[in-house]
C-alpha cells in the first residue's frame, strides 16, 4: 500500500511538471553551480532593497541571494506546484525570513519596486519580458540573466562562465535612454 501510493504520487508529480512545462515552454532548470557561484560573486557589490527571481524553480538561486542579502526582500515567483511546494518547505527548515516564495505567474505582476531582477528563461521568454522591463523597470534596476540575453538590447557587462556548456551571465541596467530607445 505504501509503495502503491508512493508510485501515485510520483506519478502525480511528474504530470504536473510536464504539465507546466509544456505551458511554460521551458521546464524549471536548476543554474548551475559555477554560474551561480559567478553571479553570487556580482551580485556582492549590490546593495539592492528588493531583488525579484523570475521563475526561480527549484530555489537554487533565490535561496543563497536571500542569505547573501539579509536587509533586502527576496521574491521568488514559480507557476510549477511541485518546484513551489519543494521551495516553501525548503523555506520551512532555512533561515531566510527576507524570502517570499510566491506561486504567480510573473508576466501578470507588477515589477516596478525591484532594485535586481534576476532570470534563467528561454528566448521567447526573454522576448517577452523586454517590453514589461521597459515599461515597469524604475531607472536603475539591474538585469542579471545568464545562458540567454534579452534580445535586441546590449548588455553593460557579460561574463563567460568556465562550466560545461561555457555559459554566459548577462548585467542590464535601465536607463532613460534605453526606456526612450525601447
Amino acid at each position: 500500500m505504501i509503495l502503491y501510493t508512493i508510485l501515485l504520487l510520483s506519478l502525480l508529480a511528474t504530470l504536473s511538471i510536464l504539465t507546466t512545462t509544456m505551458r511554460n515552454r521551458i521546464s524549471p532548470t536548476p543554474t548551475s553551480y559555477k554560474v551561480k557561484k559567478n553571479l553570487l560573486k556580482l551580485l556582492e557589490e549590490e546593495s539592492p532593497h528588493k531583488i525579484v527571481d523570475l521563475g526561480a524553480g527549484w530555489g537554487t538561486l533565490v535561496f543563497p541571494i536571500a542569505k547573501q542579502h539579509p536587509e533586502a526582500t527576496v521574491v521568488g515567483y514559480e507557476n510549477s506546484l511541485i518546484p513551489f511546494l519543494f521551495m516553501k518547505i525548503r523555506q520551512m527548515v532555512s533561515k531566510t525570513p527576507n524570502l517570499m516564495i510566491e506561486r504567480r505567474n510573473f508576466y501578470k505582476e507588477n515589477l516596478s519596486s525591484y532594485d535586481i531582477v534576476i532570470c534563467y528563461l528561454f528566448p521567447l521568454g526573454m522576448k517577452k519580458l523586454k517590453d514589461k522591463f521597459t515599461h515597469e523597470l524604475k531607472n536603475g534596476t539591474s538585469i542579471y540573466t545568464h545562458t540567454f540575453s534579452i534580445p535586441g538590447w546590449t548588455p553593460t557587462q557579460k561574463w563567460k562562465v568556465k562550466d560545461l556548456y561555457r555559459s554566459t551571465i548577462f548585467q542590464y541596467k535601465i536607463s532613460k535612454q534605453e526606456k526612450v530607445n525601447d
